[in-house]
């Protein structure tokens, strides 16, 4: 039996449920639209703080985004 494809125009994955494939019926729960697009952090922590400090500074650096640790 052939699967049928993923009813999103050029998805081509084949179906998992609704319709859509994995990744897009995660989408429709997760944000009520298939095509909603996850947005993810690129680079490092590290290349974050070389950009966001000179190497002479002493100072503090807070990050926004990041979440600590509780103490």
């Amino acid at each position: 039996m052939v699967e049928a494809p993923c009813t999103v125009p050029r998805c081509g994955k084949n179906h998992h449920a609704r319709g859509y494939c994995g990744n897009h019926h995660y989408s429709w729960l997760k944000y009520s639209d298939p095509l909603a697009v996850q947005h993810r952090m690129r680079g490092s922590v590290l290349q974050e703080l070389e950009a966001a400090a000179p190497a002479e500074s002493s100072d503090c650096i807070i990050l926004a985004g990041y979440k600590t640790r509780p103490s």
